[in-house]
């Protein structure tokens, strides 16, 4: 199986128990970056799975295109995630896109692109309505 099926399978199962197959995914000298944090190397990214799935009752994302040929690939998808303390513990969705380059069979640079006001800042009834507020005077 190539990385990108791995990289496919990896997220649509996510599960604590599936960062043990990071490696069969990410090269060790990974970096892996969203528009929260930067991780290098995969111990780094392992315990960034770790503490995400932790944190979280659900998170999974569903794959919609995958464009390019190796080394380059981008990925489209949509991740649920439900968190305790965001959105009163109920699911959000998230749309968001990722630019990887590979090596050796492995993903060596991770990228993700998605709206932070859609995954948190949207979900915090205090930000709410700031966010609400800056957007409809943006479009006035």
């Amino acid at each position: 199986m190539d990385v990108i099926k791995r990289f496919e399978k990896f997220y649509e199962n996510l599960s604590l128990s599936s960062v043990d197959d990071l490696s069969s995914i990410y090269h060790p000298d990974i970096v892996f970056e969203d528009p929260v944090s930067k991780h290098k190397g995969l111990v780094e990214v392992e315990s960034y799975f770790l503490n995400l799935l932790e944190n979280t009752s659900r998170c999974d994302c569903k794959i919609q295109a995958i464009m390019g040929q190796a080394p380059q690939f981008s990925i489209t998808w949509q991740m649920t995630y439900a968190h305790p303390k965001l959105n009163s513990g109920n699911e959000i969705k998230v749309d968001g896109i990722t630019h990887i380059q590979t090596k050796d069979d492995r993903i060596i640079m991770h990228r993700d692109y998605f709206d932070l006001g859609q995954m948190i800042y949207e979900q915090l009834p205090i930000l709410r309505n700031v966010v609400k507020s800056i957007k409809n005077r943006m479009n006035a």
